[in-house]
């Protein structure tokens, strides 16, 4: 799945944004489960999107798992500058 919000069909994109919106509003009222749901539905359609990413390393970390962060955050890392610039 591409990660060009222009290559999602609008219902998908419409779907992805009301459930990341939802998730990020879950994690500011540290309502981390829930906040967790609605991201994995996120996650779901644009699995690499930078914005999703970034929320799973932050909500992972909140959730007290660090090396689930740390993965969330480096996968993020290797796609938006490579993984070779980070040795």
């Amino acid at each position: 799945m591409s990660t060009v919000a222009g290559d999602l069909p609008p219902v998908d994109q419409g779907l992805f944004l009301l459930h990341l919106n939802r998730a990020r509003r879950g994690v500011r009222a540290g309502n981390y489960d829930s906040a967790w749901r609605e991201l994995e539905q996120a996650r779901g359609l644009r699995p690499r999107d930078e914005d999703v990413l970034s929320l799973v390393s932050v909500l992972e970390f909140k959730r007290g798992n660090y090396t689930e962060a740390a993965k969330a955050a480096e996968t993020l890392l290797c796609d938006v500058v490579g993984c070779s610039d980070l040795a």
